[in-house]
């Protein structure tokens, strides 16, 4: 009967498909011995054109060549990338397979979390959202996670569709109406979408990413800081962005360019126009310009555009 049980269990846990936030997750996953099918789902929904609907060719057109500008991506393989993964997502639901959506309680997780439930409200499935461990991800904190896995219900998943539609439409009302009428039934995202809106710009402006890294400069605006501390303050000053350095230093650049720049990038004390696609050299820092001081002292605005969520332009609702 023992052996009936165990052969019966890892039956279920072979027709598992995980989906992971990026390798680290996916590496642990396989040392912890978990046993089921393991996709990375490559997305960074949380900058550039959106579209709520994910199988638009059109909009994925759009997405890929705005990366490909911004992060150096090539379009082609991005493309390909997301056809792959959508594709074995909905093969597996429609296979009665169940899924195990690993997140963290950020942004760019409970994104990927939004994004897949409206791919897939439309199929009569089955999920589980696994919580990622605090802290590093090793073989044992990934095992005591699977432990604490919750089953989705089919209203949570709808909740999850409604909220995806609500980030893609460029409308912090829709978000507020969404946290009003589904925010109780998922906390975690309410939490993210909550973060979200403090992204749009407020009265200077600027949205909370840039406002922390206009402060992070402001203690020594003579000597600036290093962009890899830079980054590092203001990551910590926002643990529910789940923001990447590439990200950043996208941010920072759009901080730097323009005659009404906030902040100067510089290399060995020079002046510089723009980062590489791929990082900030070791050597780069920022230092707080005259018109960053006076935004930040509340005499000027800055112009429009300098918030990162203005990368959204060109999303589409359903």
């Amino acid at each position: 009967m023992l052996e009936r049980a165990r052969r019966e269990t890892a039956k279920r846990m072979d027709k598992l498909l995980h989906i992971l936030n990026g390798d680290v997750a996916l590496r642990a996953l396989g040392e912890a011995g978990i046993r089921g099918e393991r996709l990375v789902w490559r997305e960074i929904y949380t900058a550039g054109p959106l579209c709520a609907d994910l199988l638009d060719d059109a909009a994925r057109s759009t997405r890929a060549a705005w990366l490909e500008e911004a992060y150096g991506i090539p379009g082609a393989d991005y493309s390909l990338g997301c056809e792959r993964q959508q594709k074995q997502a909905i093969e597996a639901v429609e296979a009665g397979r169940t899924l195990a959506i690993w997140l963290d309680p950020d942004l760019f997780d409970q994104a990927i979390w939004m994004a897949v439930s409206s791919l897939l409200v439309p199929y009569c499935w089955k999920a589980f959202i696994v919580p990622l461990p605090y802290g590093p991800c090793d073989a044992a904190r990934m095992e005591e996670s699977w432990q604490r896995k919750s089953e989705i219900s089919a209203t949570e998943l709808e909740a999850g569709a409604r909220a995806w539609e609500a980030y893609c439409s460029l409308s912090p009302e829709r978000i507020e109406h969404w946290l009003q009428a589904d925010g109780e039934l998922l906390p975690e995202t309410a939490d993210a979408l909550r973060f979200h809106l403090l992204r749009y710009p407020g009265e200077d402006g600027l949205g909370i990413v840039e406002r922390l890294t206009l402060r992070a400069l402001s203690g020594d605006e003579r000597n600036g800081l290093p962009l890899a501390e830079l980054f590092r303050s203001v990551s910590e000053q926002a643990p529910l962005f789940g923001m990447g350095d590439l990200q950043y230093w996208r941010i920072v650049e759009r901080l730097a360019t323009g005659p009404s720049a906030l902040l100067r990038l510089e290399s060995g004390g020079t002046k510089v126009y723009g980062l590489p696609k791929l990082g900030a050299p070791p050597d780069y820092s920022a230092k707080l310009e005259p018109f960053g001081r006076e935004v930040l002292e509340g005499t000027r605005k800055a112009e429009k555009g300098m918030a990162e969520v203005h990368t959204f332009t060109g999303s589409r609702t359903l």
